[in-house]
């Protein structure tokens, strides 16, 4: 029994240490990006590379962006909608990044909602 009871607090043990030093930086996170959201520069990283939710981590916070919508401006002028899930909606936050001539814009709005 107190055998049992070793072993039970060394597993607990080591899950409780796995979880507090888990690297949320794994192979495929993405590089994280500067945007300005409405006057405000904010650091928002989209998670790894299969993250396929409309969401973006803001770095440093324990706040997330949710993406209502996503579009590219190419250097050459074209217009690339990713997603609109929200068309019609008016009072969206507007995050903006432009890189090397491409432009990303992001509209949603930043958790909690208020």
């Amino acid at each position: 029994m107190r055998t049992l009871a070793l072993l039970f607090v060394l597993t607990l043990a080591l899950a409780v240490t796995s979880a507090a030093s888990a690297d949320p930086s794994g192979p495929n996170v993405q590089d994280n990006a500067t945007y300005t959201c409405d006057g405000q520069q904010v650091v928002m990283n989209g998670g790894t590379l299969t993250n396929r939710s409309h969401q973006a981590f803001v770095v440093g916070s324990a706040s997330i962006f949710v993406i209502q919508s996503a579009v590219l401006l190419t250097p050459e002028g074209d217009t690339v909608v990713f997603f609109d899930t929200a068309p019609g909606i008016t009072d969206s936050i507007t995050c903006v990044a432009t890189t090397n001539g491409f432009t990303f814009t992001l509209g949603g709005f930043f958790t909690p909602a208020t």
